[in-house]
């Protein structure tokens, strides 16, 4: 039987530090992901877009939208961590527990993290850069002209989004460590680091397509239908390569946070024991 999570405050400290941490340090790369998602017309790569975005704006146009994802990521990360360990608890003689309490995990969080996605989005924009001066303003500005509900606009993206990404993650992350534990001669940090970079590399190559819907979605004013017949027609219409734009920022931000993030949460964790 599975050890059973730590309790919830324990989980918001080490899930949020997890978060905090990872986001600081990659966030410029889910600035210029979004922009390469967005401009749909424009063929830049990342080298290129960021270049541009430091020229002709300024370098602290990488950052961004920052607030909102910072403030979301405490309970974001903690409603993740302890979903996971619980589901997992639960799911405790499922063959692929891993990849289940990963998936309704992830799932689970849209319901924290959504509203920050879509302020973030707008704020990324390039659309919106003389529109917008700060986070508190779009989010008023969202309120007032869309209503409340706007918060969760591309909802269900995102849930399809976080369900793929969190369940090929928490999957390859606890199979790696049954199959292939850590050897004694070998750096725990460094074991962590890699399970965590390994996983967030493969399920950003899964899920990205499904991030590039959402931030059409969560960007654009109109009603938009759901995911999987919007995914099927920009497929059909412009391409496979389409909804992979951004894919390398993204690689380059998830792989390597997703092994920041799984040693930052051990790490904290640890100390809380």
């Amino acid at each position: 039987m599975e050890k059973k999570s730590l309790p919830f405050y324990k989980t918001l400290i080490a899930g949020g530090s997890a978060g905090i941490v990872e986001i600081c340090c990659m966030y410029p790369l889910d600035v210029v992901k979004t922009r390469m998602q967005l401009n749909t017309n424009i063929n830049k790569n990342m080298i290129i877009t960021f270049r541009n975005i430091i020229q002709k704006e300024s370098f602290l146009n990488l950052y961004r939208g920052i607030i909102s994802p910072i403030l979301a990521e405490a309970p974001k990360r903690a409603l993740k961590f302890t979903c996971n360990d619980r589901y997992k608890y639960m799911m405790n003689d499922f063959q692929y527990k891993h990849i289940a309490a990963g998936s309704f995990a992830g799932i689970t969080e849209v319901l924290v993290n959504c509203p920050a996605e879509v302020i973030k989005v707008r704020m990324q924009d390039t659309k919106n850069l003389s529109k917008y001066k700060n986070t508190t303003e779009c989010f008023i500005d969202l309120i007032k002209k869309e209503s409340i509900y706007s918060l969760y606009k591309g909802g269900e993206a995102q849930a399809w989004r976080n369900g793929i990404w969190n369940g090929v993650y928490f999957g390859l992350i606890g199979n790696v460590k049954e199959n292939y534990p850590i050897t004694s001669d070998e750096n725990p940090i460094w074991y962590k680091f890699k399970i965590g970079c390994l996983a967030g590399t493969i399920a950003t190559c899964a899920n990205t397509p499904f991030d590039t819907i959402k931030s059409r979605i969560q960007s654009s004013k109109k009603v938009t239908p759901w995911t999987v017949p919007t995914l099927i027609k920009t497929i059909k219409i412009d391409g496979i390569k389409t909804v992979y734009r951004g894919l390398v920022p993204r690689l380059v931000r998830l792989g390597p946070g997703g092994g920041i993030m799984l040693v930052a949460f051990e790490t904290v964790k640890k100390w809380l024991i």
